[in-house]
């Protein structure tokens, strides 16, 4: 009896250990696939089809290889598919590569202008249901081409994607342009608005035809999956003020003295932005209240005293409180898409509100009225109180 119990356990343990032993039934050796870094996604109008670029990591090139001989043919592959729809065109990958495509490492994903302006819906619809794409993948809507901009050799990356990903992250910490990533685009969407946004970026051609400068400038506005506009850098520059902290944005601010009008170049670091809702007999009203801190960083023939201070800090706050409004006018009069969020707002305040007002918002949002005011603080001067040329033309450096 005891025999044949132990037989019965050394059979079980080595069923066991075979089931355990034997690795992952579904992986997939490294020599087998092809890991995606960036893509690019064009609209072919002459067939009516959509065309998928793909930048492949080349996995033969060592790191000695891409330093001696840098360029797309040792750091990079790309490939091109057409199809009917994306997914059609991602499918069709397999009649031109034996690999497996994996995108589990992407990167960026940009879009060309033309495909942003006839809708992105089932190229958003797809990345969102796919467990590969991830949602920190960059985001971009091309001025021309998708496949030009990753076909560009960067000065700096041999690999465009991933110099595309590099210039985000920097942009991410102290830039002019918001930089918007798979998350936060497919969230626009899906807010009450259904409005969102991405960089553009786009190719400055050089003489050598296959390179060029690559230049992330502007804005692109998404209303209902389509391209209704685009904020210019300066317009994109404001726009921050309603999505994150800003660090070093300058502003012009001009200063009459008693012999000539002064230009003070000012950088401003934004301390917090508050929204109210009021409503009024059934009329809704936002005040938009901004702080900011502010450092000068070049001026001249001006003595700073608390009179100064005070006006370059009203100067600044009007500047700013102009640029803003300028953007909610834009916003409401000629693209009509509410990006800054002002339907959110009202939905998580006042639910009820917004039910009432939820069919009409689309003519309700560009009459709505607002009011934007700036409380600056100039905190820092610099090195120096005054200008040195002041102190020179007195024969005398402080």
């Amino acid at each position: 009896m005891k025999i044949r119990n132990k037989f019965i356990l050394v059979n079980a343990l080595v069923f066991l250990l075979s089931t355990v032993l034997t690795g992952c039934i579904d992986k997939t050796e490294l020599n087998e696939i092809a890991l995606v870094i960036g893509m690019g996604i064009d609209k072919d109008k002459d067939e009516n089809s959509i065309l998928v670029t793909l930048e492949l990591a080349n996995p033969t090139t060592t790191n000695k290889e891409s330093s001696d001989s840098p360029g797309r043919a040792n750091s990079s592959i790309l490939q091109t598919s057409k199809g009917k729809n994306f997914s059609d065109a991602l499918q069709n990958f397999t009649q031109i590569s034996s690999l497996a495509i994996d995108f589990t490492h992407i990167q960026v994903i940009v879009m060309s202008k033309e495909l942003c302006s006839e809708g992105v819906a089932g190229v958003v619809d797809y990345v969102s249901r796919d467990r590969q794409f991830r949602n920190l993948d960059w985001i971009f809507m091309a001025e021309d081409s998708a496949y030009e901009v990753l076909k560009t050799k960067m000065s700096n990356d041999d690999i465009t994607s991933l110099g595309l990903a590099n210039m985000m992250n920097k942009l991410r910490k102290n830039g002019s342009i918001l930089p918007v990533d798979l998350n936060r685009f497919i969230i626009g969407f899906q807010s009450q608005a259904k409005a969102s946004l991405a960089p553009v970026v786009r190719v400055e051609k050089t003489k050598d035809e296959q390179k060029g400068r690559i230049k992330i400038e502007k804005t692109a506005v998404f209303k209902n999956d389509r391209l209704v506009g685009v904020l210019t850098t300066e317009e994109s520059k404001y726009l921050a003020w309603f999505y994150r902290k800003i660090k070093g944005n300058l502003v012009v601010s001009p200063i009459t003295s008693n012999t000539n009008k002064e230009n003070i170049v000012v950088q401003i670091f934004k301390e917090d932005t508050k929204i109210e809702t009021k409503i009024n007999e059934g009329d809704i009203s936002f005040e938009i209240k901004c702080m900011a801190t502010a450092e000068i960083k070049e001026m001249s023939n001006l003595k700073l005293d608390s009179s100064v201070i005070r006006r370059i800090e009203n100067n600044t706050g009007q500047i700013l409180e102009t640029k803003l409004s300028e953007l909610i006018n834009k916003c409401q009069t000629n693209l009509n898409a509410d990006v800054i969020g002002f339907a959110e707002i009202i939905y998580n305040n006042n639910p009820e509100k917004w039910e009432s007002m939820k069919k009409d918002w689309d003519k309700i949002f560009p009459t709505m009225k607002y009011k934007v005011s700036f409380d600056v603080t100039l905190k820092k001067v610099g090195m120096t109180k005054d200008s040195p040329i002041d102190s020179i033309e007195e024969g005398n450096i402080k």
